[in-house]
C-alpha cells in the first residue's frame, strides 16, 4: 500500500527526542488539522507537539485516505475514555467515507500508523463491490501484506552508518524526516527480498522490532532500498562503547531485547491472521539497535528464517538449515562445528538465536556501573575478545567455544552486591549452555529476567 510520509515520518524525529522532565501521565503526539476536532485540545495539556492526557492513557490517530495516500488528520489524546491494548496505532476499515482511526497505549505511539490486515481485507471486500474505487494493493495471503512501495525521488543521503557484505546502511532524510535507508545493490536480491519478506509478515509490530516504513528503489544507482525509522543511539555496540548504566537501566535494556526476540520467535494468530515463529540467525550487538529510551530494537533481517510458514509451508531444505549463517563470534557451538539438529529447524534455530542472546546480555553488565563499584568500568569489549582478541578465526572460536566450551567470564557478576546478580549469571549460563536443548527459551528468558 503506497503510504505519504509527509506527515507520518515527521514525528519519528519527535518520539526520539521526546526528553524527559514532563508532566505524569499519557504522552501522546498532537496535532490538529481540522476544526471539527478542537475537542482533542480540552482533555490534556499541550507543549508543543506534545500532549499530556489528563483523562485517558489512550493516544489516537485520526487519517483521511486520498489518492491511495495515508493523510493524518489529528494526533492527541483520545477524547472517548476506553480501554485500549494496542502498542502501536493500528487503522481500522474505513468509516464516514475515507477517514478511520486508531488508538493505542504507549507514550507517543500515534507518531506514526500502520493498518491492520482486518483493514485490508475490507478494502479487498470494498473493492470487489466498487471495481471503479482506486486499488489499495496488499496480498491474499493471511500471512504477509505488501510492504508499502514509497517514492524515494526526494532520498537524501547524509552519512554512512555501515558498509555490509550485502548492503549499506546510511543515515537520511526522506520528505525532511530522518530515516535510515538500507541500500541493497542489484547484486543481491536475495538477501534483500529475504529481510523485505520478513519486516512485511503481518503482525510483525512491536516496540522492540525496528519499524519499517517502506521500501523502494534509488532512481540514480537501482539499489533497492528499505527505510526504517531512525534509532538515536544506533547499533547496541556504538551505544555501549559512548555509554554506561546503572543495574536498572542495564535491565531494561536486556529485557527489551529479550521481549524482541520472544516476540520474534512465537506465533501467533490473531481474527485469522497468522505470523509464523521468525528465527533471526545473526544477533550480534550490530545487529541491535537502541532507542532514544534506552531500549532495544531488532534490525537486520537478511539471514532472518520464517518457520512453518502458513497456509502452503515450504519445508527448509537441509542446506538452509546447515550454511553458517551468522556473526563468527555470537555463532554457538552446534553452528561452530556444523552438529545444529537439522530434524527440527523449529526448535533449533531458535536456540541458536538464545545463544547469542546470552551473550549480548552479557556485554551489557559489563557496562553497568553498580557492577564496578571499587574499579573503574572497563571499556567496551564484545564477547571472547578478552580470550582471542578482536578479530577471532572460526578455528579459534570452534577450539574455545565448542571443544574447550569456555564461555564470557561472570568475575562482575560473581563479586556484585546488587540484588538480582546471582539470578543474572544463572540465566546467562542457561542461555549458552553448551547443550541446544538445555537452553532456556525466549519467552522463558524474558519471564526470568523480568522478575530480576
Amino acid at each position: 500500500m503506497t503510504r505519504r510520509l509527509s506527515d507520518a515520518l515527521r514525528l519519528i524525529l519527535i518520539v526520539a527526542l521526546a526528553g524527559t522532565g514532563l508532566t505524569d501521565g499519557r504522552k501522546c503526539v498532537y496535532s490538529i488539522g481540522s476544526p471539527d476536532h478542537r475537542a482533542v485540545v480540552e482533555i490534556g495539556n499541550v507543549n508543543g507537539t506534545v500532549q499530556h492526557c489528563a483523562r485517558t492513557d489512550c493516544c489516537i490517530a485520526a487519517v483521511h485516505l486520498l489518492n491511495n495516500n495515508t493523510n493524518i488528520t489529528t494526533q492527541g489524546c483520545s477524547v472517548i475514555q476506553g480501554s485500549c491494548t494496542d502498542l502501536l496505532c493500528l487503522l481500522g476499515p474505513l468509516r464516514r467515507g475515507n477517514y478511520t482511526s486508531c488508538v493505542c497505549s504507549s507514550d507517543l505511539c500515534n507518531s506514526h500508523v500502520a493498518w491492520s490486515q482486518d483493514a485490508v481485507l475490507a478494502h479487498q471486500l470494498s473493492l470487489q463491490d466498487l471495481p471503479q474505487t482506486e486499488k489499495v494493493q496488499a496480498t491474499t495471503s493471511p500471512t504477509s501484506l505488501t510492504s508499502p512501495r514509497l517514492d524515494l525521488t526526494n532520498m537524501e543521503l547524509h552519512q554512512v552508518i555501515n558498509r555490509g557484505r550485502y548492503a549499506e546502511l546510511w543515515k537520511g532524510s526522506l520528505e525532511g524526516v530522518p530515516v535510515v535507508f538500507k541500500l541493497y545493490p542489484s547484486g543481491c536480491c536475495r538477501c534483500y527480498d529475504n529481510e523485505s519478506t520478513v519486516y512485511g509478515l503481518a503482525l510483525l509490530r512491536h516496540p522492540s522490532i525496528t519499524c519499517f516504513l517502506g521500501e523502494g528503489e534509488s532512481g540514480q544507482s537501482g539499489a533497492r532500498v528499505l527505510v526504517l525509522e531512525l534509532a538515536q543511539h544506533g547499533s547496541l555496540r556504538a551505544f555501549l562503547s559512548q555509554h554506561c548504566s546503572d543495574w536498572a537501566g542495564t535491565v531494561r535494556l536486556a529485557l527489551s531485547l529479550c521481549q524482541g526476540l520472544s516476540f520474534l520467535h512465537s506465533e501467533i494468530h490473531r481474527d485469522g491472521v497468522y505470523k509464523p515463529a521468525v528465527a533471526h540467525r545473526d544477533l550480534s550487538s550490530n545487529n541491535v539497535l537502541v532507542k532514544a529510551d534506552w531500549t532495544c530494537a531488532l534490525s537486520d533481517f537478511g539471514s532472518a528464517t520464517a518457520l512453518n510458514l502458513r497456509p502452503g509451508p515450504r519445508p527448509l531444505r537441509t542446506q538452509e538449515v546447515c550454511v553458517q549463517v551468522g556473526t563468527p563470534r555470537y555463532m554457538p557451538p552446534e553452528i561452530l562445528d556444523g552438529t545444529l539438529n537439522i530434524r527440527d529447524p523449529l526448535s533449533s534455530l531458535r536456540q541458536v538465536d538464545v545463544y547469542s542472546l546470552g551473550l549480548l546480555v552479557w556485554e551489557m553488565t559489563t557496562r553497568c556501573t553498580d557492577l564496578w563499584t571499587v574499579s573503574p568500568v572497563p571499556e567496551y569489549r564484545p564477547a571472547y575478545e578478552a580470550e582471542l582478541g578482536p578479530s577471532p578465526s572460526l578455528d579459534e572460536l570452534i577450539l574455545l567455544v565448542s571443544e574447550r566450551r569456555k564461555r564470557p567470564a561472570l568475575t562482575h557478576l560473581c563479586r556484585g552486591t546488587t540484588l538480582g546478580c546471582g539470578a543474572l549469571m544463572e540465566i546467562l549460563k542457561h542461555c549458552w549452555d553448551n547443550d541446544p536443548e538445555a537452553r532456556l527459551t525466549a519467552p522463558c528468558t524474558e519471564k526470568r529476567l523480568s522478575s530480576v
